[in-house]
């Protein structure tokens, strides 16, 4: 079954978010399937960040339904993220700086056992633990550096380690935010290759803003502009859409 025939982990319908007199998200629609790497784009203000945000349960909505698992539920706390699978990484990283590279994978694994209440009433972290904390470093190539506290790290390093305290969890939804900001090239490539690898296992919502990145890795694609909905489908019809062009251009572009 392709992943287009299949019920979405992730759909929200009616999404609108308002600061004040500024409607960030205006019923906002979308869907995420299983093994799909699914695309949010526009312009600086847009409101791709709100978005993320409303999933993750950083702002609260006016309205809109959200469903996940093929259950509506009520829009969640960010604490609640890791009980019901889905994991997000931040624009600036959002690492614990005091803390060893270990010691931040470590705490998503124990963060997972307090929302799941398994070992409610153990103290500290087993071998098992341990052992997931260093394989997650071990795949994003960053093992050498477990001793090593966050504020030392360079920022494409500090990337990979937020990559890993967000997949050590096997989560089934993961929210990228911006993962090849203040990357090279060879970093870039290999961003867009683990992206790839990973949705096998794990759906992707990507906000980014390296257009070759989200062409190449995203299966759909969502277009925002002032907090609307313009334009959607596959890279190709996206790239092709009088709107998109426009927004991203100017109302005088063509195709």
């Amino acid at each position: 079954m392709s992943s287009a025939e299949q019920a979405p982990l992730l759909e929200i319908k009616n999404l609108t978010v308002q600061f004040g007199g500024l409607k960030a998200l205006s019923n906002i629609a979308l869907q995420l399937r299983p093994g799909e790497v699914v695309g949010i784009i526009g312009p600086n203000g847009a409101g791709k960040t709100t978005l993320f945000n409303a999933i993750s349960g950083f702002v609260k909505p006016q309205k809109g339904e959200f469903t996940l698992y093929g259950e509506e539920r009520a829009w969640l706390a960010p604490h609640q993220l890791i009980g019901q699978s889905l994991s997000r990484t931040l624009q600036g990283v959002g690492l614990f700086q005091d803390l060893t590279v270990f010691e931040n994978v470590l705490a998503a694994v124990e963060e997972e056992k307090r929302s799941t209440l398994q070992n409610a009433f153990l103290g500290g972290s087993d071998a098992q633990d341990l052992e997931r904390a260093h394989m997650a470093l071990e795949n994003m190539y960053c093992a050498s550096l477990e001793g090593v506290k966050a504020s030392s790290l360079s920022y494409p390093d500090s990337k990979r380690v937020a990559l890993a305290r967000a997949l050590v969890t096997n989560p089934k939804i993961l929210l990228l935010d911006e993962p090849a900001g203040g990357l090279g090239a060879q970093e870039i490539a290999w961003m867009k290759q683990l992206i790839h690898n990973i949705k096998v296992k794990t759906s992707i919502l990507l906000v980014e803003h390296h257009m070759d990145v989200v062409m190449e890795v995203c299966d759909r694609i969502y277009v925002l502009n002032f907090g609307e909905l313009i334009a959607e489908g596959t890279p190709e019809q996206v790239r092709n859409n009088p709107a998109v062009i426009a927004a991203y251009l100017g109302s005088g572009a063509t195709a």
